[in-house]
């Protein structure tokens, strides 16, 4: 159940940020919905011999929302409560509202938070110190939906708290409902007797695709797996094989192959970002591996790193004379091992800042003639200075967009929708793979060091966006330079791939 509400918590983030998150929203009568809500956490409190407290909540407060947001909202606060409150704590639940918002407060006698960590407490995947001590620690993604939730509808939260000083978390609704587009608003039916919004109906279609996408991604970010570099590893000793997953895997993805023929064909359908290879395998051995891998200008570039018991110096010189470029000894140091591909990868981090820094001046970003209303021109100048400025920062992504503008995260999407055609999200994506189609133009660089340049950090991630973009893969921009995109407009590329 526990993983089941975690994966439900990141496709509800996922389609947030994608722009998918169907609203339906009407007018609800707060205390009845919260009095609803809170059931479910009967006996979750009664165990714990925590009371819940909403007598202060007046029966005619309503607020327009969408009662499904409303629901993840009220039962995340609910069950941080119950997870971190100690026996004999009161939660109770008051409000009070004006002409122009309404405010929900839910207070606990509890432990509270330390002030040190409150500045991050809405931050994705932050744990504080107590989640960590717990037997089954958060996964810090409750509140960070709960903030992006409320943001959605133009409302916001924040939490006062300290060490055993309690802990009130205050949920700010904008009264009535002029804030919400039309097609937000629920419409009665006829011909199939329910209520339903002309968002919702646009939107219904594309749930199931995005959760079909979204599952897999999610699983991996459960795991640690989102932006880890693949490593594929190439033994016919399949213990030698367990023994390298086990170091690196912390840390990397790993792929595995039994022999250079089968490592040959996963190369091209992973486009790893480091090989590890044995020499002496049946089939195809570890030098015949790297002639072919650097002889396929799909995979030239790809770092290679030979494994292998054979300890003559003619013998590693020939491997590297082939491509290969790095070698360890078997028997091999863990340390040593680790060391040796994090520098591989870091020199190629390395050179590609300098190939940005390079090119930065060529990657002016020219956008056909828009017609600005009011301040919106020098937003979207400062927006643009933004993106080029951290175009090879992987961690700057949608957040830090609208922070650098001093917007909200639903004021810019509605800025980027209005001027773009697309969310966020996807014109930051454009932006990072018309860079790397313009230093492939001009340069012969390799194509991992123009997907870190470009902010990427996995390989794969990058030619797949790439070739959903330009219809073909990054290796053939060179053979066809004239190429120029589908017709698109600012939203593509794909919204699925996660790159940030």
């Amino acid at each position: 159940l526990h993983m089941l509400t975690l994966l439900n918590e990141v496709l509800d983030l996922e389609k947030i940020d994608s722009q998918q998150a169907p609203i339906s929203v009407k007018e609800i009568e707060l205390r009845d919905a919260i009095d609803s809500i809170s059931k479910r956490f009967i006996a979750q409190y009664a165990e714990n011999q925590i009371s819940l407290n909403f007598d202060k909540l007046s029966q005619d407060i309503k607020v327009y929302f969408d009662v499904s947001h409303l629901e993840k909202i009220i039962s995340n606060i609910l069950s941080n409560a119950g997870k971190y409150c100690d026996n004999q704590c009161l939660v109770e639940i008051s409000a009070k509202s004006d002409s122009k918002t309404t405010q929900v407060i839910i207070c606990d006698n509890g432990p509270g938070i330390d002030e040190k960590e409150l500045p991050f407490i809405f931050n994705r995947f932050y744990q504080g110190q107590r989640s960590t001590q717990k037997q089954l620690p958060g996964t810090g993604i409750g509140l960070s939906l709960v903030k992006e939730l409320m943001e959605l509808h133009q409302g916001s939260v924040s939490i006062i708290s300290g060490k055993r000083k309690g802990c009130c978390v205050k949920l700010t609704f904008k009264s009535g409902k002029a804030h919400y587009p039309e097609d937000y608003l629920v419409q009665f039916n006829p011909h199939s007797g329910e209520s339903e919004t002309q968002h919702s109906c646009r939107v219904k279609s594309d749930i199931k695709t995005i959760e079909s996408k979204v599952s897999s991604q999610s699983s991996s970010l459960i795991s640690g797996d989102v932006q880890r570099k693949t490593i594929l590893v190439v033994d016919d000793n399949a213990k030698i094989r367990s023994l390298i997953r086990s170091i690196l895997q912390p840390d990397f993805h790993i792929v595995e192959a039994e022999n250079g023929e089968s490592a040959l064909k996963l190369a091209l359908n992973i486009q790893p970002d480091l090989v590890i290879t044995d020499v002496m395998m049946p089939l195809m051995n570890g030098y015949q591996l790297t002639e072919k891998l650097r002889q396929d200008k799909r995979l030239s570039y790809l770092s290679i790193l030979f494994l292998t018991a054979l300890t003559e110096t003619e013998q590693q010189k020939y491997g590297l004379q082939l491509g290969a470029d790095d070698y360890i000894t078997k028997p091999f140091d863990n340390d040593t091992l680790k060391l040796r591909v994090t520098n591989l990868l870091h020199r190629k981090e390395v050179l590609s800042q300098f190939l940005l820094d390079q090119y930065r001046p060529q990657l002016s970003i020219n956008e056909p003639p828009i017609k600005f209303e009011g301040q919106d021109e020098k937003r979207d100048k400062k927006l643009h200075e933004q993106i080029l400025e951290n175009l090879g920062d992987y961690t700057f992504g949608v957040a830090e967009m609208y922070q650098s503008v001093n917007m909200t995260r639903s004021s810019l999407y509605r800025f980027t929708q209005k001027y773009y055609g697309c969310s966020p999200m996807n014109l930051l994506k454009r932006k990072r793979l018309e860079a790397a189609y313009k230093i492939l133009q001009q340069n012969d660089s390799n194509i991992s060091e123009v997907a870190y340049a470009v902010g990427y950090q996995s390989l794969s991630a990058f030619s797949r966006a790439f070739k959903d973009y330009y219809d073909i893969p990054p290796t053939k921009v060179k053979r066809t330079p004239s190429v120029g995109k589908k017709g698109k407009t600012a939203q593509e590329p794909n919204a699925t791939e996660v790159d940030h």
